[in-house]
C-alpha cells in the first residue's frame, strides 16, 4: 500500500509540475492579452478590474483545487478498478480494491458537493453585491 501511495504522490507531483509549466507559458500570454484589453477599455472610458484582487482570484484558486482533488480521486477510482480486475479471486485483494473504490467514490461525491456549494454561495453573494441588497439574499 505504501508503494502505491508513493507512486501516486510521484505521479501527482509530476502532473502538477507539467501543468504549472504550461500554465506559466499560457499565463504570460494571458497577462499580455489582459493588459492590452484593460488598456483599450481604460482608453474607452470603461472601468477595469485588477486581476490580483482576492475576490477575483479566490474562485479561480478553488476551481483549480477542486479540479486537482477530483483528478486524484478519479485516479484512485481507476486504481481500485485495476486492483479488482487483477485480484484473481484473492479475497484480501478484492476487499482492498472494493474499499479503495468506495473511498474514491465518497471522495468524488464530497468534492462535487463542495464545488457545488461554493459555486452557489459565490454566485449568490455576487448577485447580492451587484444588486446592492444586503438585507435579503434571494436564490
Amino acid at each position: 500500500m505504501k508503494n502505491y501511495l508513493w507512486l501516486g504522490s510521484f505521479v501527482g507531483v509530476l502532473v502538477v509540475i507539467l501543468l504549472s509549466v504550461d500554465h506559466v507559458a499560457a499565463g504570460s500570454l494571458s497577462n499580455s492579452i489582459s493588459a492590452q484589453l484593460n488598456a483599450g477599455a481604460g482608453n474607452a472610458g470603461f472601468e477595469t478590474q485588477n486581476s490580483t484582487e482576492l475576490r477575483i482570484l479566490l474562485p479561480s484558486i478553488f476551481q483549480v483545487l477542486f479540479g486537482f482533488l477530483a483528478t486524484a480521486y478519479t485516479i484512485y477510482l481507476l486504481l481500485g478498478g485495476y486492483w479488482l480486475l487483477t485480484a484473481r479471486g484473492q479475497e484480501e485483494k478484492i476487499s482492498r480494491a472494493k474499499d479503495t473504490i468506495r473511498r474514491a467514490t465518497i471522495g468524488l461525491i464530497v468534492v462535487m458537493l463542495a464545488f457545488s456549494i461554493s459555486s452557489f454561495i459565490g454566485s449568490t453573494l455576487e448577485r447580492s453585491v451587484q444588486s446592492g441588497s444586503t438585507s435579503q439574499i434571494r436564490p
